[in-house]
């Protein structure tokens, strides 16, 4: 899972929130000497990369792009995730996406401070640049793959993915709602068993 989801499922928190979405930005050294919140976050975030990484649905959304992009083909699935996120996002939340969406904007602006400089800096530019619109449509989806394709230093086409999306949509929108259903029910479990130790 990328960026959308580790925030759709941190709960309502800020500093989970914030410590989740940081679970691919910072080392566990960094995260050492924060709030027992944001380490929460951060512990959700490995939660679900190790839920999504031994599920065996993702398995089979894997096998769909395999010939495409071979060993590369969990980079790319991890982007599409969220794609179908958003495409099914009132399968599973009752908010309005455009209110969650500039809720997110607002905790990490508020929060920034808890960053490192150098990823603070990161932060600021995604939400400049509203980085969840581009998990709205096809169009918001081949500008990150295409992103991917420049900065790799490797021959990657991660571009091709859109092909694959087009080609098999319904198949992987089916398989997406049944993972995310169980990864959703796991996660407000986990969380509930956090929390319960901050309190």
């Amino acid at each position: 899972m990328n960026y959308l989801a580790h925030l759709a499922l941190s709960g309502k928190h800020p500093e989970i929130i914030v410590g989740n979405l940081m679970g691919d930005f910072m080392t566990k050294k960094q995260i050492a000497d924060k709030s027992s919140w944001f380490q929460t976050g951060y512990q959700l975030h490995m939660f679900i990369d190790q839920f999504t990484d031994n599920h065996h649905v993702i398995d089979e959304i894997c096998l769909i792009f395999k010939e495409q992009h071979g060993k590369y083909t969990p980079v790319v699935v991890d982007i599409i995730l969220d794609y179908f996120l958003y495409q099914n996002w009132d399968k599973f939340y009752t908010n309005d996406f455009n209110s969650f969406e500039d809720n997110i904007y607002s905790i990490l602006k508020e929060k920034k401070n808890l960053l490192p400089e150098k990823t603070s800096l990161y932060v600021s530019r995604l939400v400049e640049g509203q980085f969840l619109n581009s998990y709205k449509s096809i169009e918001g989806l081949k500008f990150v793959l295409n992103r991917m394709d420049i900065r790799a230093k490797f021959p990657s086409n991660f571009i091709n993915a859109v092909d694959v999306i087009e080609k098999d949509y319904e198949v992987i929108a089916e398989k997406f709602v049944v993972f995310y259903k169980e990864l959703k029910e796991s996660m407000e479990i986990k969380l509930i068993g956090l929390e319960k130790d901050l309190i």
